[in-house]
């Protein structure tokens, strides 16, 4: 019997063991792509390999091996005509190290010859990570899901700045966005598109848009929906608020509140 058991203690070591070695002998790579442009295409290799398409507001998953990576962007150049001359190369170029890490790029696609925000490159560990989900992201799922709800399908939207303007509002504003797009119901106003309309028509830039600059900006840029809302109180008792106005009638017809 004690023979038996000790034959099912080791057996069952054995197995953590292999578990804990397959959860920590690699490294996970994640690519997103933070714009809605689809005329640029862009492309990436990692390591050299084959040439892989990401589309607008695309978020890849890879699991790569521990070490030294190199993850090349490229971007189809534009000779005049219909077909492409070739690729650019080394506009979008990325070397990293990692060892049993999370490592998360981000970029934007907004300019045929280059790549805005390519760098943003972040590594957490796999193995000491927080296994809970942030709160930041809770809130912006629950927020998406509340907002989606009342917003009819096929609407053209923009999502202003959230207020205060800083990197959370930021991070929150891509991510709202790239789930509105990646839900393929809707059609999203570009954040260049957004910004180029407010400093042509001298629209505030600073401090909290009231809803009928909102709506007026709404109108000018082709919009069904206007979300827009901010970030209120201090940490830890934070709140996200945001509410989404139809242009045409310029009433509210969603809203939502969520600790961050």
């Amino acid at each position: 019997m004690k023979m038996k058991f000790l034959v099912i203690l080791i057996l069952f070591l054995t197995f953590i063991g292999c578990v804990t070695i397959e959860k920590t002998s690699e490294s996970e790579l994640i690519i997103t792509r933070r714009d809605s442009d689809d005329y640029l295409k862009t492309y990436i290799n990692i390591d050299g390999g084959n040439r892989i398409r990401i589309k607008p507001g695309e978020r890849k998953v890879y699991k790569i091996s521990n070490g030294y990576h190199i993850i090349n962007f490229k971007r189809p150049e534009w000779n005049g005509t219909k077909e492409y001359a070739g690729f650019i190369e080394g506009t979008g170029l990325i070397s990293f190290e990692c060892e049993n890490e999370r490592v998360e790029i981000v970029f934007r696609a907004m300019q045929i010859n280059h790549f805005n925000d390519y760098n943003m490159v972040k590594k957490t560990s796999l193995i000491q990570q927080n296994l809970q989900t942030p709160s930041k992201d809770i809130a912006i799922n629950k927020t998406y899901n509340t907002l989606k709800l009342l917003i009819p399908d096929g609407a053209t939207i923009a999502i202003m700045d959230i207020i205060p303007s800083n990197a959370d509002s930021n991070f929150i504003q891509e991510e709202l966005t790239v789930l509105f797009v990646n839900s393929k119901k809707y059609k999203i106003v570009d954040r260049q598109t957004l910004n180029t309309v407010r400093i042509e028509q001298h629209f505030q830039t600073l401090g909290e848009v009231s809803d009928e600059t909102a709506v007026s900006l709404g109108q000018f840029l082709g919009a069904d929906v206007v979300i827009t809302g901010n970030i209120s109180g201090a940490i830890p008792n934070r709140r996200l608020r945001l509410r989404a106005i139809d242009v045409k009638t310029a009433q509210i017809i969603a809203m939502s509140s969520e600790d961050i």
